[in-house]
């Protein structure tokens, strides 16, 4: 596990004097941030790449990437081509780090490069992005377990219903498939379909479908 990772500080931050909101209690490393979960250092990466974006008027991959990865310390050209790449971003290409759809991306492409791999869900990324001010977008409701569970309840039954039809009129019994495996299948189908739409409930009693942000 790299040691961003292990910090809960992927975009590895070095020590300064600034007292970021969610620091480990103890930080025993000498040279970077440690944080009481990822969500806070992501936090943290979002807040310092929208100051670059407010305060240094820095919008594009190659210059965030250049201030974030200076060349003094980092291959920044290989830095600035891993996130291009990532992100679908073209070097010179004007974002808006307040709008999710530009920073996301930029914060996973970080993350991937600093730790070799991008661990976290979208739950973990949408946490620290919401800490930082950025509105997160609402799941589509077709997304939700809720319409899956639903969905995989009316296909079962409709599947089971439109056999017994078949069964049940003589001219076309012949192209019915054999009741004994697909009623089993349908019962399944609709065991896993209502388990899906409580589920979906329980989550949503928990948490607003708004991406898991706080």
């Amino acid at each position: 596990m790299s040691r961003g990772i292990t910090n809960a500080n992927p975009g590895n931050i070095r020590l300064s004097a600034d007292k970021w909101q969610g620091l480990a209690d103890k930080q025993t490393d000498a040279d970077f941030f440690q944080f009481k979960d990822a969500s806070w250092g992501i936090r943290a990466m979002a807040v310092i790449l929208i100051g670059y974006y407010d305060r240094d008027g820095l919008d594009t991959v190659s210059g965030i990437i250049s201030k974030w990865a200076p060349p003094s310390e980092n291959d920044t050209a290989a830095y600035i081509k891993d996130v291009c790449r990532d992100t679908i971003f073209t070097a010179d290409k004007k974002l808006n780090l307040h709008q999710y759809g530009d920073i996301a991306p930029l914060v996973k492409a970080i993350i991937h490069h600093e730790n070799g791999e991008q661990p976290y869900s979208d739950d973990v990324i949408n946490q620290g992005l919401a800490r930082a001010g950025i509105e997160i977008p609402k799941r589509p409701l077709y997304g939700t377990t809720v319409i899956k569970g639903i969905a995989t309840t009316v296909v079962a039954q409709a599947t089971d219903t439109g056999t017994t039809l078949l069964s049940n009129t003589p001219s076309l019994a012949q192209y019915a498939p054999d009741n004994h495996w697909v009623h089993k299948i349908c019962f399944c189908l609709t065991g896993l379909g209502i388990g899906l739409t409580m589920i979906g409930h329980f989550r949503d009693n928990k948490k607003s479908i708004t991406g898991g942000a706080s």
